[in-house]
């Protein structure tokens, strides 16, 4: 092989090497925010102050884990908040894994806030979001960049972890939340 086409060759291989690494770290990145968000969302849905209206006919809340591509995943999460809350607010709770699709078309039986437990194409995101606005629903969602496309409320990961609210929304879906846990929290306006 000449001297050149080598070099190449390992340029090109290098470059391979790098965008799988990347990708590698990006999916580790994701799984982490997932992690530190299991127990985060419960405790932003218990200072949503009208949380005692958003009981179920069954006098639980209703707490919606939604995918779109991975059903075990969604499933694993679900049954994690199972075994680590049995209530919050003092309130029985129930969770429930759903693909986005089925949450969109079918509907959800009373829904107290929504977990989303993968990244959502922005068509479905679109319909999420114009769903829970309507019906006064926290969409929490772990991943970078979904508070910024309409997400209620994420995390925001800088020297300490701090919830990450989306203020246009919380507005336009008439979500109270406790105002000392908002001064604290980090805002996109």
């Amino acid at each position: 092989m000449m001297p050149g086409l080598r070099w190449m060759a390992i340029a090109v291989l290098y470059g391979v090497c790098l965008a799988a690494a990347m990708h590698a770290d990006a999916g580790e990145a994701e799984e982490r925010r997932v992690r530190i968000s299991l127990e985060i969302f419960p405790r932003i849905v218990a200072v949503d102050l009208d949380l005692r209206s958003k009981v179920s006919t069954t006098d639980t809340l209703r707490l919606f884990v939604l995918y779109e591509h991975d059903a075990e995943a969604a499933n694993r999460i679900s049954g994690h908040m199972k075994n680590s809350f049995t209530n919050i607010g003092g309130l029985a709770v129930e969770f429930v894994a759903q693909s986005v699709q089925q949450a969109v078309t079918a509907g959800m039986e009373k829904p107290a806030a929504l977990f989303l437990s993968d990244i959502v194409s922005d068509e479905l995101f679109a319909a999420v979001m114009k769903s829970a606005i309507e019906r006064h629903v926290l969409v929490f969602s772990p991943f970078a960049g979904d508070v910024e496309r309409g997400a209620t409320v994420g995390i925001a990961i800088s020297s300490r972890i701090t919830p990450y609210f989306n203020v246009p929304v919380l507005t336009q879906s008439h979500i109270n939340i406790n105002e000392k846990l908002l001064s604290i929290s980090q805002r996109y306006e």
